[in-house]
Parts: C-alpha cells; structure tokens; sequence
C-alpha cells in the first residue's frame, strides 16, 4: 500500500517529502508520493505554487489516505457507506483529518469496529416481514430465522473519533465494564 516511501505520519511530512524532490527537479517523485498518497497530482502542484494551504491539504491527505485503503481492501457496499461517513467528518474537523493520516492508523481496523458494532446490535427478523422480502430471503428463512445487525452513523462517528482522535476522548464504560473502543 505504501511501498515506495512507507507510511507519511502527517500531512507535513508529505508535504516536507513533497517539497524536497520538487527543490531537486525530480517531479516523477512528486507524482509517485501523490499518487502512493492518494493525492490528485493538481492540489499537489497547487500546493506547491502557493494556491492551496496547509488545511486543504491537511483534509486531502486524509481522503487521500482513505482511498487508498479502500481501494487495497476492495471496499465496497455497507463499507463504503461507512467511508463516506469518515470522510464527511474528516470534512469538518481538522483533528480527525490529521488523525486519519497518522501512521500506523488503519482504515480496515475502524471497519472491523465497525462490523463487531453491527454484530451487537444484531436482530431477529420476524417472518411478517421476511415474508415479503425476495425469494432468496423467504427460502433461507424457511428453515432459519434472519438476523440483522447494523451500526448507526452516530455509532460509526464515536468509533471514529475513538479510534482516530483517542486523546480527545473521555473513556466510558461498555455494560461489561471495559473500556469503549478495545478489541478483543
């Protein structure tokens, strides 16, 4: 995923990346961090004339970042959903932006939270409604009851923020009494 350069920590170290092959001529580089980054090479070249500032790029890197990780992990479906969520919040907060492009931070592991949250607030379909559903559904649930679970975007949010911007948050306490936002 990022192969070439690794993992940038920040949008500042992609700019510093940036800034320096560009200082050096060697513009093939600047594309490839782009491109590796999830970068569109015009905000790239914006930023480095001057027209773009730190914070649109700041949110860029972020998006950036997403897409790249949705694309390696064939996102698609509810998931992507879920992406949109992250990315409309990154939209309006600078913290969580910065947060999403930190290293180490991942994508998949904000959606596997994500997933276990859907799975606990899994529910039973009564028949008077899978009755009316496509026939897949109606043949499947002759013989077993339908379940479905799914994760609010309130629920998508608090996992976000839990994960991308822990230092901001103030820990609760689940009804088991561990701490929120922990995977077992």
């Amino acid at each position: 995923m990022f192969g070439k350069y690794g993992e940038f920590d920040s949008w500042e170290e992609i700019a510093r990346a940036l800034k320096a092959q560009q200082a050096e001529g060697d513009m093939d580089a600047v594309k490839s961090i782009a491109e590796e980054n999830g970068l569109d090479m015009e905000d790239v070249e914006a930023y480095l004339d001057g027209v773009e500032t730190d914070m649109v790029m700041c949110k860029l890197a972020a998006y950036g970042k997403l897409a790249v990780e949705e694309k390696e992990h064939k996102v698609n479906g509810m998931l992507s959903d879920w992406v949109d969520i992250i990315r409309d919040a990154a939209t309006s907060s600078d913290e969580l932006a910065a947060g999403i492009r930190r290293k180490g931070k991942k994508l998949s592991e904000v959606l596997a939270r994500c997933i276990d949250a859907s799975l606990e607030s899994k529910c039973i379909v009564d028949k008077s409604i899978t009755g009316l559903c496509c026939a897949e559904i109606r043949q499947h649930t002759q013989n077993h009851p339908l379940t479905i679970g799914g994760t609010p975007k309130r629920k998508v949010l608090e996992i976000v923020r839990e994960y991308y911007c822990p230092e901001t948050m103030k820990p609760h306490k689940h009804l088991n009494g561990t701490a929120a936002g922990g995977r077992s």
